[in-house]
């Protein structure tokens, strides 16, 4: 990170570049995480361990269609050429926070805790959480979660993620849209009704909104090995039940609580203000459409 004179100038920074781009409200808080997370990232591209994490999830999606239409809390990472051990990983991460990307970086990042993550009862990877501290008065909060195991096709792609306070970039490995899209269709697919995760909706909308390049059979032949990864039940002889996504989706479009539960993820965050429930679920009627196309 840049140089600061101290806190009051640090904190006028982030400020305006809230004004300019129009985040308010609580979202202000989750900027300043995002600027520490930012921080670590760099770290870690940095770190001799930078071809071993690859970027993903939500500060990804953030990176790729610009921090004002889309916030996060944490780093969500996929890991490969380790078989990690929980004292592996804080090894790793205790090296990663000593790496001081300018001789004059104002944060000091902590390891504090590490555990286990289990998804439906299954160890899937490690929940990190860190102290950060700048000019002994700033305080933050950060988690980093990573992960093993998932399937990208056909590999993780070199990405430039710009850099929030910063007119730079700095090179990590992440995943490509084409795997994205997938993951969160088959999330959205999956969870149905009951889903509470009113972002995978978001995601799907701004990622066909922002008109990213998208090779449609990589697409679908990434949604097909992610359904047969996650054991989906749509998922037979090797083959999608198209009709079975069809009308869940039509399920979900239909569904009051789904409508309501949008409605209140709008008013909660400013980026989603203006959209309306079916306009995501037009966006993922597309995605599936086009993977139908593409089998």
């Amino acid at each position: 990170m840049r140089e600061f004179r101290d806190a009051r100038q640090f904190k006028a920074v982030v400020q305006n570049y809230a004004k300019a781009h129009n985040i308010q409200n609580n979202q202000i808080g989750v900027l300043w995480k995002e600027i520490v997370l930012d921080d670590l990232l760099e770290r870690i591209s940095l770190s001799k361990y930078r071809n071993n994490f690859i970027l993903k999830g939500g500060f990804l999606l953030s990176s790729i269609v610009g921090i004002s239409n889309r916030s996060t809390e944490d780093i969500d990472t996929e890991i490969k050429g380790f078989d990690l051990t929980k004292e592996q990983i804080i090894e790793i991460f205790k090296e990663i926070c000593t790496i001081m990307p300018n001789p004059q970086d104002p944060l000091m990042i902590q390891l504090t805790d590490c555990h286990k993550i289990h998804e439906n009862g299954t160890y899937i990877g490690y929940r990190l959480y860190f102290d950060a501290i700048a000019f002994q008065k700033l305080r933050f909060n950060i988690k980093v979660d990573v992960s093993t195991g998932d399937k990208i096709t056909p590999r993780e792609i070199k990405f430039k993620h710009h850099l929030i306070l910063e007119d730079r970039d700095i090179n990590i490995l992440a995943y490509n849209v084409e795997t994205i899209v997938p993951e969160k269709l088959e999330t959205v697919l999956t969870r149905s009704i009951a889903n509470t995760r009113l972002k995978d909706f978001f995601d799907l909308y701004i990622l066909l909104k922002q008109n990213e390049t998208v090779d449609f059979s990589i697409l679908a032949r990434a949604f097909n090995n992610t359904c047969k990864y996650r054991k989906v039940q749509y998922y037979r002889n090797g083959k999608i039940d198209f009709d079975y996504c069809n009308s869940t989706i039509k399920l979900i479009e239909n569904n009051p609580k789904m409508n309501m539960l949008w409605d209140s993820y709008t008013k909660s965050y400013s980026f989603a203000k203006g959209i309306r429930f079916n306009d995501t679920i037009v966006a993922t009627q597309y995605w599936l459409n086009q993977i139908l196309k593409n089998e």
